[in-house]
């Protein structure tokens, strides 16, 4: 199965890494090491989704435009 990015899902992705950055300072106080790893690797795995997020909308975008059209009328 794959999991396909969807860009009005923005805000769960970044609900998600915000808990997860508030779960990584706790994880620092109590120098829990592998929840620490983990919750940078969420906190990663979110910047990475936002990015394609990012990616499909200018794609979507730039789908919509449609270039000039010039017509040579020296030739």
């Amino acid at each position: 199965m794959y999991k396909v990015t969807d860009p009005e899902q923005r805000q769960d992705i970044v609900d998600q890494k915000r808990w997860a950055a508030v779960w990584l300072k706790r994880s620092e106080a109590r120098q829990l090491g592998p929840e620490i790893v983990k919750m940078w690797a969420l906190i990663q795995r979110c910047n990475t989704e936002l990015e394609e997020m990012r990616l499909i909308e200018a794609y979507w975008k730039d789908e919509q435009d449609e270039p000039p059209l010039h017509i040579d009328t020296d030739a």
